[in-house]
């Protein structure tokens, strides 16, 4: 297994000067509200929790959600209890449909208000274990980030959100997962977004995980950030009494030149006298300014002249290619790969996800092509798209498979 690379490839800032610190005074402001929740899988009340959970999420009036331990596991009631409360809210997320998370605890999902925002891309990636590899357990490596894209269908407002649940019973992996979701986060920051990273960190204000965060440059703590904010711990274990002066280990992390923290709280209601989880949420209200010239103007960056193709090579009846991503690639988020016939007509199609939100941090990608005809010509157009649907021009090359 290649050794993932920690250090990612910082998008120069000079490509758009939306990246500008932001004024409250601005033309064109968004109001944008992100709740982070660990909703615990634990059997605990879940009947009387779930419903309190939908009515106070609710009542925040949320963009979008991050929730975690929404697993099947144990109880499996939280994605119907969601499906059926939260009506106009859709989610994203790998949780109970992937083989590798589904019996597991640590799912994770973003539900967003589909009334106001079209879901442009989204994603999930595992985050590895530096002490074992997708092994499942308590402390497993099914442990994902997940993120979307969202665009408001009435002003084309578009932000970004994360929302990740990593290692609490290993320092080590905590800072290695911490500092993918960190670059992941600060790489779609730089392009221009507005990006909300919302999870349970298991790490502190003040510890080296929570340093690596703040150490990327645009990445801020809106408890820090806030016109109204406070100071309150989030876990003390279906407690939410004397949280006041504790350290949080659920965030929302932020991109804080594009944004205005108004209200930064602690989500530590009992309902009916009902603990509605060992975890306390977050809340944060935020104005955005205007839409960065990034969603609407030229396809700066799209760029594929850095691009390395390998040469076609056959295993069998497999035949494969491999390409490495320009140091460069400005905001591409994913490759369009067209395999044609010598009379142009397609024969595979596929895409495949650029290094910027794979969290693999690998600059080379392969793809393998079955069931081609023996001595015949094709050709394999690569073509870069960026978030926004805009397009580079296509790289192409071409190869002949073997006589038989």
């Amino acid at each position: 297994m290649k050794k993932l690379i920690l250090s990612l490839l910082i998008i120069t800032a000079v490509l758009f000067s939306s990246t500008a610190a932001f004024s409250k005074d601005s033309e064109q402001e968004t109001n944008l509200r992100i709740v982070s929740i660990n909703l615990s899988c634990d059997m605990q009340n879940i009947s009387a929790r779930g419903s309190r959970m939908v009515d106070l999420l609710l009542s925040y009036s949320p963009d979008s959600i991050g929730t975690q331990e929404n697993g099947l596991v144990y109880n499996g009631q939280w994605p119907e209890i969601f499906r059926k409360g939260l009506a106009d809210y859709s989610r994203v997320g790998i949780g109970d449909t992937d083989d590798l998370t589904k019996n597991c605890l640590m799912a994770n999902y973003i539900y967003y208000d589909h009334t106001k925002y079209d879901l442009v891309d989204w994603g999930s990636v595992y985050l590895p274990s530096l002490r074992r590899l997708r092994e499942i357990s308590w402390d497993t490596n099914a442990r994902t980030v997940t993120w979307a894209i969202l665009r408001n269908r009435h002003t084309g407002f578009t932000y970004a959100h994360f929302n990740t649940h990593i290692s609490f019973e290993s320092d080590e992996d905590n800072r290695f997962q911490m500092s993918i979701v960190a670059k992941m986060v600060s790489q779609l920051a730089d392009i221009g977004y507005p990006v909300f990273a919302s999870g349970d960190y298991n790490s502190s204000e003040g510890s080296e995980s929570y340093r690596i965060m703040m150490s990327e440059p645009g990445i801020g703590d809106p408890k820090h950030l806030a016109d109204r904010s406070e100071s309150k711990g989030t876990f003390r274990g279906w407690n939410y009494r004397n949280l006041e002066g504790g350290s949080p280990i659920d965030f929302i992390f932020v991109s804080k030149d594009m944004i205005h923290v108004n209200e930064y709280s602690v989500i530590d209601t009992y309902v009916d006298g009902v603990a509605l989880s060992d975890h306390c949420g977050v809340f944060i209200d935020v104005t955005a300014g205007p839409v960065p010239d990034a969603y609407g103007g030229p396809a700066t960056g799209l760029d594929l002249s850095g691009m390395v193709i390998s040469e076609v090579s056959r295993r069998s009846y497999v035949y494969e290619f491999s390409f490495t991503q320009p140091e460069n690639i400005g905001n591409i988020f994913r490759y369009s790969i067209r395999l044609s016939d010598s009379r142009g007509s397609t024969v595979d199609s596929r895409t495949v996800c650029s290094y910027l939100l794979d969290g693999s941090c690998t600059t080379e990608r392969m793809c393998t092509f079955t069931g081609l005809d023996p001595g015949t010509g094709y050709t394999v157009s690569i073509t870069g798209v960026s978030i926004d649907g805009k397009q580079s021009q296509p790289m192409e090359f071409s190869f002949r498979t073997r006589e038989e």
